[in-house]
Protein backbone atom coordinates (compact mmCIF):
# COMPACT_ATOMS: atom_id res chain seq x y z
CA UNK A 1 0.00 0.00 0.00
CA UNK A 2 3.17 2.21 0.70
CA UNK A 3 4.11 1.64 -2.45
CA UNK A 4 0.88 2.75 -3.97
CA UNK A 5 0.33 5.85 -2.47
CA UNK A 6 4.45 6.50 -3.08
CA UNK A 7 3.89 5.96 -6.92
CA UNK A 8 0.91 8.54 -6.89
CA UNK A 9 2.68 10.95 -5.07
CA UNK A 10 6.48 10.53 -7.36
CA UNK A 11 7.38 9.21 -10.50
CA UNK A 12 7.96 5.44 -10.83
CA UNK A 13 11.64 6.70 -11.32
CA UNK A 14 11.80 8.14 -8.24
CA UNK A 15 9.83 5.72 -6.07
CA UNK A 16 12.54 3.13 -7.47
CA UNK A 17 15.46 5.38 -6.56
CA UNK A 18 14.39 5.33 -2.96
CA UNK A 19 13.40 2.47 -2.29
CA UNK A 20 16.95 0.96 -4.16
CA UNK A 21 18.52 3.58 -1.74
CA UNK A 22 16.72 3.15 0.90
CA UNK A 23 17.35 -1.31 0.86
CA UNK A 24 21.44 -0.26 0.04
CA UNK A 25 21.99 1.73 2.95
CA UNK A 26 19.95 -1.26 5.08
CA UNK A 27 22.45 -3.72 3.52
CA UNK A 28 25.78 -1.48 4.03
CA UNK A 29 24.70 -0.58 8.01
CA UNK A 30 24.63 -4.25 8.27
CA UNK A 31 27.66 -5.44 6.37
CA UNK A 32 29.90 -2.47 8.39
CA UNK A 33 27.82 -3.69 11.81
CA UNK A 34 28.98 -7.48 11.14
CA UNK A 35 32.61 -6.18 10.37
CA UNK A 36 32.99 -4.09 13.99
CA UNK A 37 31.01 -6.80 15.63
CA UNK A 38 33.61 -9.87 14.33
CA UNK A 39 36.64 -7.14 14.92
CA UNK A 40 35.52 -6.32 18.42
CA UNK A 41 35.00 -10.28 19.42
CA UNK A 42 37.89 -11.22 17.24
CA UNK A 43 35.53 -13.86 15.15
CA UNK A 44 35.95 -14.55 11.53
CA UNK A 45 32.86 -14.92 10.25
CA UNK A 46 33.64 -13.06 6.51
CA UNK A 47 30.72 -11.63 4.71
CA UNK A 48 27.46 -11.68 6.56
CA UNK A 49 25.84 -11.98 2.53
CA UNK A 50 27.73 -14.87 1.48
CA UNK A 51 25.12 -17.21 1.08
CA UNK A 52 23.24 -15.08 -0.75
CA UNK A 53 26.09 -14.22 -3.04
CA UNK A 54 26.98 -17.74 -4.02
CA UNK A 55 23.53 -19.01 -4.86
CA UNK A 56 22.74 -20.10 -8.53
CA UNK A 57 20.29 -17.76 -9.79
CA UNK A 58 20.77 -18.64 -13.65
CA UNK A 59 17.19 -19.60 -15.57
CA UNK A 60 16.99 -22.78 -16.71
CA UNK A 61 16.50 -23.06 -20.62
CA UNK A 62 13.78 -25.07 -20.78
CA UNK A 63 11.38 -22.88 -18.35
CA UNK A 64 12.46 -19.56 -20.39
CA UNK A 65 11.15 -21.26 -23.33
CA UNK A 66 8.15 -22.40 -21.40
CA UNK A 67 7.22 -19.34 -20.37
CA UNK A 68 8.27 -17.63 -23.72
CA UNK A 69 5.53 -19.97 -25.59
CA UNK A 70 2.72 -19.10 -22.88
CA UNK A 71 3.46 -15.53 -23.45
CA UNK A 72 3.07 -16.16 -27.25
CA UNK A 73 0.11 -18.02 -26.96
CA UNK A 74 -1.98 -15.68 -24.89
CA UNK A 75 -0.55 -12.91 -26.94
CA UNK A 76 -1.74 -14.07 -29.98
CA UNK A 77 -5.20 -14.94 -28.79
CA UNK A 78 -5.80 -11.23 -27.00
CA UNK A 79 -4.65 -9.89 -30.59
CA UNK A 80 -7.29 -11.97 -32.47
CA UNK A 81 -9.97 -11.43 -29.85
CA UNK A 82 -8.88 -7.57 -30.57
CA UNK A 83 -8.43 -7.60 -34.33
CA UNK A 84 -12.49 -9.35 -33.99
CA UNK A 85 -13.40 -6.17 -32.16
CA UNK A 86 -11.90 -3.40 -33.95
CA UNK A 87 -12.75 -4.58 -37.18
CA UNK A 88 -16.25 -5.66 -36.23
CA UNK A 89 -16.68 -9.33 -36.58
CA UNK A 90 -19.62 -9.32 -34.71
CA UNK A 91 -21.86 -6.01 -34.25
CA UNK A 92 -23.23 -6.74 -31.19
CA UNK A 93 -19.56 -7.48 -29.02
CA UNK A 94 -18.09 -4.63 -30.89
CA UNK A 95 -21.23 -1.88 -29.92
CA UNK A 96 -20.74 -3.77 -26.04
CA UNK A 97 -16.84 -2.90 -26.46
CA UNK A 98 -17.87 0.87 -27.55
CA UNK A 99 -20.11 1.08 -24.52
CA UNK A 100 -17.36 -0.24 -21.98
CA UNK A 101 -15.00 2.33 -23.49
CA UNK A 102 -16.94 4.99 -23.39
CA UNK A 103 -17.75 3.95 -19.94
CA UNK A 104 -14.27 4.19 -19.49
CA UNK A 105 -14.06 7.58 -21.01
CA UNK A 106 -15.96 8.60 -17.93
CA UNK A 107 -14.33 6.75 -15.53
CA UNK A 108 -10.93 7.91 -16.35
CA UNK A 109 -11.76 11.43 -16.42
CA UNK A 110 -13.05 11.47 -12.46
CA UNK A 111 -10.28 9.29 -11.19
CA UNK A 112 -6.52 9.18 -11.79
CA UNK A 113 -5.29 5.44 -12.82
CA UNK A 114 -2.78 4.97 -9.47
CA UNK A 115 -6.19 6.14 -7.61
CA UNK A 116 -7.86 3.50 -9.38
CA UNK A 117 -5.14 0.81 -8.39
CA UNK A 118 -5.53 2.24 -5.05
CA UNK A 119 -9.10 1.50 -4.79
CA UNK A 120 -8.98 -1.93 -6.16
CA UNK A 121 -5.93 -3.12 -3.99
CA UNK A 122 -8.06 -1.79 -0.75
CA UNK A 123 -11.16 -3.19 -2.11
CA UNK A 124 -9.65 -6.58 -2.63
CA UNK A 125 -8.30 -6.49 0.93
Amino acid sequence: MVLLFSLAMFSVLSVFAYLSLAMLTVTISFRIYKQVLGAVQKTGDGHPFKCCLDKDITLPAEKVHQLADQVMERATCLSNHARKLFLVADLVDSLKFGLFLWVLTYIGAWFNGMTLIILGESAAL
